[in-house]
Parts: structure tokens; C-alpha cells; sequence
């Protein structure tokens, strides 16, 4: 039951309040979600909720210290199998429970948002081959480029020719799903290169929600 409150507690908040600053939404969502926790009018909280809540939160602090990658383990067929959301690294002061609520949302919208512009499992992937260059699909598309990773800074620069240069963070998954995950300018820089064709008013509310939420980055997991 605690749970299902608390799900309620954030879903209500973030929906209703999607153009506030990100630091006071926050807020809202962890007062909420203590609140609920405590059951005692928010003078207490439940710590084993709020422990098992706030595991959830990914960051990309915690993506790059755990990362132990080489271009090896990027060389690849991959596929895109969903978004991918995350918190910058200098927003390691926000509540860890508001944060995983955000991320969640966060990431439920992106998906939306992005199978609606053609990024879906089967239609969109990257081929990233082991002299340096890159096959990127979009739908019925494929974007020739090149990449390099830089393992000192966990970021890969993606260069598609005529069209965009990105860098993101990338990570492996225990899972065996490779993360990529850019900051809003970027990921918006390659959205609108690739997806030139797409729903414009879409793609223009991808970049409206990641302003709303700057200190995420978001991008996609990928799969062999």
C-alpha cells in the first residue's frame, strides 16, 4: 500500500507541475513522499522505503565510476531497446527518492515521445564497427559516420557525416544493454538531424521536457 501511495504522490505532483523549476518539483515529490512514508503527518519517515526508492536513482557520477569499458566492449550490432534517463552529476544534493520518481516519469514520457518520431525497438540502431566507423538506422535510413571513445572521460563522440557531431556518456549494463546518454543540447542536435522527416511539433516537446528537467541527461539502451 506504502508503495502504491507513494507512486500516486509523485505521478500527481510531476503531472501537474511540469513547467516549475525542477528544484522545487523535487521537493515537492520528497515532501510528499515522506509525508506518505511516515504515515504520521511526514514527522517520520519509513527508512527501509526510502532506502529501497532511492536505489533506484541513477546518476551519472555513479554510471562513470562503475564503468569499466573499452572500445572493445562498444564494438557492436546494437539496438535500441528503450530510453534512457539519468541525473547529472552536480545534482547529487537532490533527495534520492524525488529523483527516482522523476526518472521514472522521465523516462516512461521519452519513450513515448520517441517511438512517435520513428526511435523504436526494430527501427532504430547503431553499428558501431571496430575500425572506427558507424552505421546508424533510423527507420528505412542509415546514416554512415564514425566514433570514438575517450575512456578517461567515459564519453563517446559520435560523428555522423553532414550532419551532427555528439559526444555521450556511455556505460555497460550488468544486463549486458549498452547505455548512451547525452546532455539535452545534444541529444536535441541529433534528434533533429536524423529525424528531419519526423513529427516536427514532437520532436520540438522532446526539447520542452528535457528543459523542464535540465539536470538529466537522456538518451537510449541499446541491445545486442
Amino acid at each position: 500500500m506504502k508503495k502504491f501511495l507513494l507512486t500516486l504522490a509523485a505521478l500527481m505532483l510531476i503531472s501537474t507541475a511540469s513547467h516549475a523549476q525542477f528544484g522545487n518539483l523535487l521537493n515537492q515529490v520528497a515532501g510528499a513522499v515522506t509525508g506518505i512514508a511516515g504515515g504520521n503527518n511526514g514527522n517520520t519517515t519509513d527508512g527501509s522505503t526510502a532506502s529501497a526508492l532511492g536505489g533506484l536513482v541513477n546518476t551519472i557520477a555513479g554510471i562513470v565510476s562503475s564503468n569499466t569499458l573499452t572500445s572493445v566492449d562498444i564494438v557492436g550490432d546494437w539496438n535500441y531497446s528503450s530510453s534512457a534517463v539519468a541525473l547529472s552529476s552536480s545534482s547529487s544534493a537532490i533527495s534520492t527518492m524525488a529523483a527516482s520518481a522523476a526518472q521514472s516519469i522521465l523516462e516512461k514520457k521519452m519513450d513515448e515521445y520517441l517511438a512517435k518520431i520513428g526511435i523504436k525497438s526494430g527501427l532504430f540502431k547503431i553499428n558501431f564497427m571496430q575500425d572506427g566507423t558507424l552505421a546508424l538506422t533510423y527507420g528505412t535510413k542509415t546514416f554512415n559516420g564514425t566514433w570514438a571513445y575517450d575512456q578517461s572521460s567515459d564519453k563517446v563522440t559520435l560523428k555522423l557525416f553532414k550532419l551532427v557531431t555528439v559526444k555521450a556518456v556511455v556505460a555497460k549494463e550488468s544486463t549486458g544493454e549498452l547505455r548512451l546518454l547525452f546532455d539535452a543540447t545534444s541529444l536535441m542536435k541529433l534528434l533533429k538531424s536524423i529525424a528531419s522527416q519526423a513529427n516536427n511539433a514532437t520532436v520540438q516537446s522532446i526539447g520542452t521536457l528535457l528543459q523542464s528537467y535540465d539536470q538529466f541527461y537522456a538518451g537510449f539502451k541499446m541491445s545486442k
